[in-house]
């Protein structure tokens, strides 16, 4: 008697499958979804014609942004970002299997003050419609008159060079980040003036103890400092080509999320998710990492900075997928 061996399926090719859908289906749809949102809450404008040579695209009229250096930079289309991951499939695929499916396009570009402009309006429009919500359902008040308290000495940081990205430590001497001007006139970027990142379906940071697991990969926990949370990114397998998020990448995933759901982020008061510390940032004149969180007592978002060899329960880290370093 003879019998068959049962068919088992190659990982590798269910692996390229799911990349191959995402790409084809997913990322049509979340492009057009973020598009729409930046649209709606005011971070794209339209700027002057222009061509997408590198994939023979030419447009009558795009959507874009206006830098803070006065450049113009085009919204990434879906057909670049698309060839880019597809340049990049070995990081992209293994990373959609660890729960990165979620699609967030930053105009990074804007200045800083801009985006915490835009961000305060999207809340206060929000508060006064009654559809400011934590993830959970409850509805919370807010500080009108003051939605979203920043550091002041963060204000203007990106302009002035104070505030760097990229860094590889948090030294106020040797740092190696860039600054925001540098960036943008760096032609190595995938996408001028833009972040194009990918974040886990989940949003929530746990607290220490709840951190699932996706494929490979367990979400990080909170009770680490910033030094803890960059040397994992950096050595740690699971979570390789990842990068701490910046004031930018989180401020416009709070107005997005918060324009697409009503539910606010970082809400560590709800005892569920925790204060992001934005490890993709560093300010280097004061030798502080910034952090984005809400609170419910003062009713309002908080932008601040904290020492990086601060450790805190209610503080954690959300990482993303965005520039895969070579």
């Amino acid at each position: 008697m003879s019998f068959e061996s049962p068919h088992l399926s190659d990982p590798s090719q269910e692996r390229n499958k799911h990349f191959e859908n995402f790409i084809s289906q997913e990322l049509p749809r979340q492009h057009q979804r973020c598009t729409e949102s930046l649209r709606h809450i005011g971070l794209l404008e339209v700027i002057p014609a222009g061509d997408d040579t590198m994939n023979g695209l030419v447009f009558e009229i795009q959507e874009g942004i206006t830098a803070f250096n006065g450049e113009q930079f085009a919204l990434p289309s879906p057909e670049a970002i698309a060839k880019y991951w597809k340049q990049h499939q070995e990081v992209i695929a293994p990373k959609l299997e660890q729960g990165f499916t979620r699609l967030y396009i930053v105009p990074f570009g804007y200045p800083l003050n801009l985006i915490i402009e835009k961000t305060k309006a999207v809340i206060i429009d929000h508060a006064q419609r009654g559809k400011l919500l934590a993830a959970d359902g409850t509805k919370l008040d807010c500080d009108l008159e003051n939605p979203l308290n920043a550091w002041e000495d963060l204000k203007g940081s990106d302009e002035s060079g104070d505030l760097v990205y990229n860094v590889t430590k948090f030294d106020q001497t040797h740092h190696e980040g860039k600054t925001k001007q540098e960036i943008l006139t760096d032609h190595t970027e995938p996408f001028p003036g833009f972040h194009v990142l990918l974040l886990p379906q989940n949003l929530i940071i746990p607290r220490q103890g709840n951190g699932e697991t996706t494929g490979n990969r367990k979400a990080l926990e909170t009770n680490k400092n910033p030094h803890e949370y960059l040397k994992t990114i950096q050595t740690d397998p699971p979570y390789a080509h990842e990068t701490g998020m910046t004031p930018e990448d989180d401020l416009t995933l709070m107005a997005l999320h918060l324009h697409e759901t009503n539910t606010v982020i970082n809400d560590y008061q709800d005892n569920k998710t925790a204060i992001n510390f934005l490890t993709g940032s560093y300010h280097k004149k004061f030798g502080y990492v910034p952090y984005l969180g809400w609170h419910r007592d003062y009713r309002r978002a908080f932008l601040r900075g904290r020492d990086p060899s601060s450790r805190n329960g209610v503080f954690g880290c959300r990482p993303a997928v965005g520039r895969i370093k070579t």
